[in-house]
């Protein structure tokens, strides 16, 4: 069992930022697909024949995170896919963000219809007891 941990200290970092507000919208552009290689056409590579495989496209990815996607020396697309879980990470945080403000949004327009309602209660009390009364 081969630990893998990835080298992420903020002391060796610079220039950090927030990831784009856009993450979310991309990464939901993204279709992940079901195929098989064409090991029989590419040998060389070791690819595994027959085995179904799940995932994305690189070329798919790179429209809208070029910097997932790398192009080996072979010319062939790569997808950095020990990055991807980061940027499911401020998609997620971004759809928080919308059903936090859905939530506000949802509070207050509450608090309108039950103020409209008493109201309207108030203004027909009156008359239904007046009705009553006769």
């Amino acid at each position: 069992n081969a630990l893998i941990a990835a080298l992420s200290d903020i002391r060796l970092k610079k220039d950090i930022h927030l990831a784009d507000k856009n993450v979310l919208n991309n990464l939901l552009s993204l279709t992940p697909v079901n195929w098989r290689w064409r090991a029989d056409e590419f040998p060389k590579m070791g690819l595994p024949a027959n085995e179904e495989q799940f995932g994305l496209i690189a070329q798919e990815v790179e429209k809208v995170f070029p910097g997932l996607v790398i192009t080996g020396p072979d010319g062939f697309k790569r997808i950095k896919v020990q990055e991807l879980p980061f940027y499911i990470i401020a998609a997620m945080k971004e759809q928080q963000r919308q059903i936090e403000d859905l939530k506000t949004g949802l509070a207050e327009q509450i608090k309108v219809l039950q103020a409209q309602v008493m109201s309207l209660q108030a203004r027909t009390a009156p008359a239904a007891t007046a009705n009553g009364a006769r």
